[in-house]
């Protein structure tokens, strides 16, 4: 199975963090599946709790060429047009 998260950040000491990387590691580790974990905000920052290596990342503002990049910018131009920050 597959499975995506999209979070603002994985890098704070708070109780998303945590759940998410108990959650997504667990799952991943002992059931193989194929965890995704897209991060929004704050990429250049170390995670504050450890996360299986079985986890793929996805770092859209790292990598512009990345196809995540480009709905993210048309996304976020449209809210903002929209009246949403």
């Amino acid at each position: 199975m597959k499975l995506l998260y999209i979070t603002n950040g994985i890098n704070g000491a708070g109780g998303l963090e945590r759940v998410l990387s108990i959650k997504a590691s667990y799952l991943a580790d002992h059931f193989g599946y194929e965890v995704t974990i897209l991060v929004l905000n704050d990429q250049d920052k170390d995670c504050f709790y450890k996360f299986s290596d079985k986890i793929n990342g996805i770092n859209p503002s790292r990598r512009k060429s990345h196809p995540v990049y480009a709905i993210l910018q048309k996304w976020n131009t449209k809210a903002c047009q929209n009246g949403r920050s």
